[in-house]
């Protein structure tokens, strides 16, 4: 009898993995407060992909288990666990914000599941903390703000105030302009996040007298600080210069003409011509009647990556070895072009150059303006020890 029991445990072994019934991706993103319009639009790009997929991966169903953050980092950690223990997620990804990210991440690796990051980012987890099941799709804002201080080295301009909200992104961004700026920062004002009246630090910029101000503003905060510095008349006298989460599509219907000329910088833009990024702005347009987002782009590039990984371990996602390795490998077409992972799993991307212009119909759109870096390797993969 042993014997037997033995023999048909050997059978069984010796089978190939099956590939899952139903591949649930947990989707975690900010859909709460005054920063929910960049969750939902990473959500819209992430659903578009998986729609154009039929609901399929590597030949198996697949649904998107999406989560809100509320953009604090207590429910993050809750409903992750939620996602990893009661929906039993076959992979995490989403997320936004810095402050979430750090919390989650710990609870995301000790699960042993892969985590693919639509935005999520920050140092440590690029760094010195890097693991093997975690990557991360999208940008790291201090590259972003390194792009732009060497627009502004380029234009000749000599002194900038930096405003950012006072949370881990803010800080990046500090760094990031600070490591390639040559000119002087004759402020570096931080404000509480989500704050809504900006009066005060607008009147320190005017004391202070820069020829520019460098700002990171995502979501509502951008939305009040463009309205109130508009209104304050220093547009024109001081222009305003950020990365393209202060403007785009998500902004313009509550800006009116206030965007008109500010230049920023992006991992991605629309007007990108591959067949990848053709299609899918023509498909999110059709199905949302705008143009898309960055958030949206990264969310569906988020999707298009774990579905080629699918595709390449043939449904068989539980082989997270396999799985990873095809991550790694990132054998999909991006709405960016060619696409390349890092040692530290981050991108090793292009940054470019955006000006709100108006189109052809008199709306608001971010006119490509050209590359500000190219091949960019965040500063942090140096700390990687993966190999």
């Amino acid at each position: 009898m042993i014997a037997r029991l033995v023999l048909v445990v050997l059978i069984f072994a010796s089978l190939p993995a099956m590939a899952a019934d139903r591949i649930k991706i947990g989707f975690l993103a900010t859909l709460t407060g005054p920063a929910a319009f960049l969750g939902r639009d990473m959500v819209n790009g992430a659903q578009l992909a998986l729609e154009e997929l039929g609901q399929r991966m590597g030949g198996v169903p697949a649904e998107l288990l999406v989560e809100d953050d509320q953009l604090d980092p207590k429910v993050g950690v809750q409903k992750t666990r939620k996602l990893l223990e009661s929906d039993k997620v076959d992979l995490l990804a989403g997320m936004i914000f810095g402050n979430v990210t750090a919390a989650v991440r710990g609870v995301a690796t000790a699960s042993g599941r892969i985590t693919v990051a639509t935005v999520g980012s920050i140092p440590p987890i690029l760094g010195e903390d890097c693991h093997p099941n975690y990557f991360t799709v999208s940008w790291t804002i201090d590259s972003n703000y390194e792009a732009l201080a060497m627009y502004l080295n380029q234009r000749g301009v000599k002194t900038v105030a930096l405003m950012a909200p006072n949370y881990v992104a803010g800080k990046l961004v500090q760094a990031g302009f600070d490591r390639a700026y040559k000119g002087k920062v004759v402020a570096e004002i931080f404000t509480k996040i989500d704050q809504p009246d900006y009066s005060v630090e607008i009147a320190e910029v005017r004391a202070r007298k820069p020829e520019a101000v460098v700002v990171f503003y995502p979501g509502g905060m951008g939305i009040n600080f463009l309205k109130q510095y508009k209104a304050s008349g220093l547009m024109d006298a001081i222009p305003v210069y950020s990365s393209v989460f202060l403007t785009d599509e998500s902004t313009f219907p509550a800006l009116g003409d206030t965007p008109l000329g500010i230049v920023t910088t992006s991992n991605w833009n629309p007007e990108l011509d591959n067949p990848a990024n053709r299609k899918f702005v023509a498909a999110y347009q059709q199905k949302h009647n705008a143009r898309p987002t960055s958030m949206a782009a990264m969310g569906y590039d988020t999707i298009m990556l774990i579905a080629a990984a699918a595709r390449d371990v043939k449904g068989k996602i539980e082989d997270t070895d396999a799985m990873r390795a095809a991550l790694s490998k990132a054998n999909f077409d991006s709405v960016r072009g060619p696409f390349r992972f890092g040692h530290n799993h981050f991108p090793v991307q292009t940054y470019y150059l955006n000006q709100v212009a108006r189109d052809a119909s008199g709306k608001l759109y971010n006119k490509l303006l050209g590359v500000a870096q190219k091949d960019v390797v965040d500063v942090f993969a140096a700390k990687c020890k993966m190999n």
